[in-house]
């Protein structure tokens, strides 16, 4: 294998350096001649790489699902990071309430506290932590139960209520 990967380096200059000769090609041309000669080398060294990525990223705390999160982090042009503690302090804190229609904010957000009472999710916990700093009191909730991998729904002063990825349905809004 070095003998071939000289050979190849050898391929991409001389004839450029002192022949005058095209670099495009001829670095073409010697890249040719290393995937032929030695293709085990390189291809398991595309393997190696990114396992060696994945283990150091792990080492620092990132968790990356497969080798297309490494190449893909070379991609992007521009960075935005929000400001909701989620990236900063590791945990998701509300930062403000939104109404859609003319619903007062407290009743907005007693509803949603109600919905996430007694839940250990991360985001439950912000939203109780957020309507306890603003002096809302959550909604009675009833029936209480956690949907794996959609979120959760419960009964809040009869409604089916819930914070639940595509919940449809008469009576059941994600609120």
């Amino acid at each position: 294998m070095p003998a071939i990967v000289c050979l190849s380096l050898l391929v991409v200059l001389v004839p450029p350096l002192f022949a005058g000769g095209d670099w495009g090609t001829w670095v073409y041309r010697g890249l040719a001649l290393l995937l032929i000669g030695c293709p085990c080398a390189l291809v398991i060294s595309v393997p190696a790489s990114i396992a060696s990525g994945l283990s150091s990223g792990a080492r620092r705390g990132l968790l990356m699902k497969g080798g297309a999160v490494i190449e893909a982090a070379a991609k992007p042009a521009h960075v935005a990071f929000d400001k909701t503690g989620t990236l900063t302090a590791g945990r998701p804190v509300v930062t403000d309430v939104v109404p859609l229609n003319s619903t007062p904010e407290a009743d907005i957000l007693g509803v949603a506290a109600g919905v996430e009472a007694g839940s250990s999710h991360p985001l439950a916990e912000a939203i109780a932590t957020y309507a306890m700093d603003s002096g809302t009191a959550a909604r009675a909730s009833s029936d209480a139960r956690a949907i794996v991998g959609k979120g959760v729904a419960t009964m809040v002063d009869g409604a089916c209520m819930g914070r639940v990825a595509g919940l449809r349905g008469a009576g059941r809004r994600a609120r």
